[in-house]
């Protein structure tokens, strides 16, 4: 089961200034974004991804990362819950799988896969652990090379995503 997280005025506003610092910051360090959809801006791609962390911090109610780091999220994680990395996905697709360019560049403890369904609504699709995925990864192409990834329909429910967390939390102690 999915979950839609609606943003308010205050929600934009901090989503609009990281996605701007995190811009601002590449582009006088000289960074090259990573991006297939050559239709977007670097800004906006920063706004997508920033919006898929806002709606799963807000949903597992915890601190949103607004630090910059020229490496994106460090290739490891997005967020932290529990002592657990969290890696968010964000595509504009609704049923957009959650994918990665190869299987070892998940590298967090879990990771979520978002679609933003309008400039104030995302629609958090699921989760998947690293093992199951590496497990269940199935090669696709969607016009820019192969990639690793998994449908929405064959994530865990984000419902479960906490209990899950916790768990792994106390394994981690």
């Amino acid at each position: 089961m999915s979950q839609i997280i609606n943003f308010d005025y205050f929600d934009l506003n901090t989503i609009i200034g990281i996605a701007e610092r995190r811009n601002i910051v590449k582009v006088v360090a000289g960074v090259k974004s990573k991006r297939y959809d050559k239709n977007q801006t670097d800004f906006e791609t920063h706004i997508n991804g920033v919006m898929g962390e806002a709606a799963v911090a807000k949903y597992l109610k915890i601190k949103l990362d607004k630090n910059v780091s020229l490496s994106g999220d460090d290739k490891i994680s997005d967020l932290i819950k529990n002592g657990n990395r969290i890696q968010v996905k964000t595509t504009l697709f609704k049923n957009g799988a959650l994918f990665f360019d190869s299987k070892s560049l998940f590298k967090a403890d879990v990771s979520v896969s978002v679609a933003i369904i309008s400039p104030v609504r995302v629609d958090i699709q699921g989760w998947i652990d690293k093992e199951t995925f590496s497990n269940k990864a199935e090669k696709m192409n969607f016009g820019y090379g192969d990639r690793w990834g998994i449908q929405p329909n064959k994530l865990n429910d984000i419902a479960k995503l906490n209990d899950y967390l916790e768990i792994r939390k106390e394994q981690l102690v």
